[in-house]
């Protein structure tokens, strides 16, 4: 067995958390060799909601978990941890108006961050989830100045997996049969799936999907807004509504994270550009990102076609305004 290693999860008062604590408990996240403490983090008022899942997680008898504490103490839930889900969402927020639902958002990611900085790992892996998760990225990392910037990734691979998942049902293949799709930009309503380059196998060969799928106009149009408008059209919390998807997303991105990928695959993750495609320095975008030794770097190759730029001009617009307004209220 490997030495014991801290897993944080705030926001932990979910079906998200409860989906995603089987894949961590089980060993599909750090690997089926790597002991556990988990460390779940929520409000005072839903811990009961928290010690229903360590006791289920309990029964259940996984013999990885070493300990799950539970808390409403946020730095006791950061402290000394290798890794850290943060699940919070404005969406947990329903009834409020919009601005002070984006103030509490911020105001929420900013004393996460600060708690990672006073007690957390200094090489802590942290996976933002909880939407907006680009932005709540953006002001978790500024307020963690001790952390490396690298060590804060969003999630996009949700977003990946359904424009895979669309392709595969359109062409009748299954998933493990699409490769190299790209989703571009920020999350949800402003994230742009890309199948320039992406294959697929049928019938013993590889294809272009383009070429495969045989309608540029689906491809431009219906397919990029579907998996652009899941969050609109998804009544709820959509990480309640998608919790299965999305736990298998977060899990599967914090595996690449910690165990890394072939040297010949990607996959795609929000991350600070760092001027590459000409995306502006400084801000979360979804790129695609090879991943070695717990380091990610992003996949330099002539990959930005046009149209994914015209359309990313606007992504990186909206990026920038919103991490701008950030800035008032961290500040």
């Amino acid at each position: 067995m490997r030495p014991t290693i801290r897993v944080a999860v705030t926001g932990a008062a979910s079906q998200l958390c409860s989906s995603l604590l089987y894949q961590i408990a089980k060993g599909a996240v750090f690997g089926e060799q790597q002991p556990l403490i988990l460390q779940l983090h929520d409000s005072a008022d839903k811990i009961p909601r928290m010690q229903g899942d360590r006791l289920d997680v309990q029964s259940a008898g996984f013999h990885l978990i070493q300990d799950i504490i539970v808390t409403a103490d946020l730095e006791e839930a950061i402290k000394e941890a290798d890794a850290a889900f943060l699940l919070n969402s404005q969406a947990n927020l329903s009834g409020h108006q919009h601005k002070d639902v984006v103030k509490a958002t911020i105001n929420t990611f900013k004393d996460i961050g600060q708690a990672i900085d006073r007690v957390g790992k200094k090489e802590i892996l942290v996976l933002i989830v909880g939407h907006p998760a680009f932005n709540n990225a953006w002001v978790c990392s500024q307020c963690a100045p001790t952390i490396c910037r690298k060590n804060f990734t969003a999630l996009s691979l949700l977003d990946l997996n359904m424009a895979k998942s669309f392709i595969a049902l359109r062409l009748q293949v299954t998933l493990d049969k699409i490769h190299n799709v790209i989703v571009w930009g920020n999350c949800s309503s402003t994230v742009f799936p890309d199948v320039k380059y992406a294959t697929v196998e049928m019938s013993g060969k590889m294809m272009d999907v383009y070429e495969a799928v045989g309608d540029d106009r689906w491809l431009m149009g219906n397919f990029v807004q579907t998996v652009q408008l899941r969050h609109i059209t998804t009544m709820g919390d959509p990480s309640e509504v998608w919790s299965l998807s999305m736990a298998v997303a977060v899990g599967d991105h914090m595996k690449s994270l910690w165990c890394g990928l072939p040297d010949d695959s990607w996959t795609c993750m929000g991350v600070m550009s760092d001027g590459s495609y000409e995306v502006p320095e400084g801000i979360f975008f979804s790129f695609p990102v090879r991943v070695h030794d717990r380091n990610w770097t992003i996949v330099q190759a002539r990959i930005y076609n046009e149209s994914v730029k015209k359309e990313s001009g606007f992504l990186e617009t909206t990026v920038v305004c919103r991490q701008q307004k950030a800035v008032c209220v961290i500040e």
